[in-house]
């Protein structure tokens, strides 16, 4: 069975490292949610609303994200995106580089 989130509403949560490898989140609102690490490999998000999350090495590879708002998320270079999809089109902004605590 495949995790069906359609028009959940997400907020303020930390879901770093979950699993939701192909699920259904048309329409759902993930605002301010922390998806660090997270797999979303091949999930359905089509008009979902990732705004202000955290998707720093998410991987969101194959995933449909037509019509995704990203607005105010922020991603690094290990996040993953679907061959072709542009997130700062989108919204997203990458987040500077970490630097090395004294």
């Amino acid at each position: 069975m495949r995790l069906d989130l359609r028009g959940a509403f997400i907020s303020d949560a930390d879901m770093s490292g979950c699993t939701l490898e192909r699920a259904s989140l048309i329409t759902a609102f993930m605002m301010r949610t922390v998806l660090r690490g997270a797999v979303l490999t091949n999930s359905r998000a089509i008009s979902c609303q990732f705004d202000g999350a955290d998707l720093r090495a998410a991987k969101l590879d194959g995933a449909d994200l037509n019509g995704a708002s990203l607005i105010g998320a922020v991603y690094d270079s290990e996040t993953v995106w679907p061959s072709g999809f542009d997130p700062v089109a989108a919204g997203a902004v990458l987040a500077p580089p970490a630097t090395p605590e004294s």
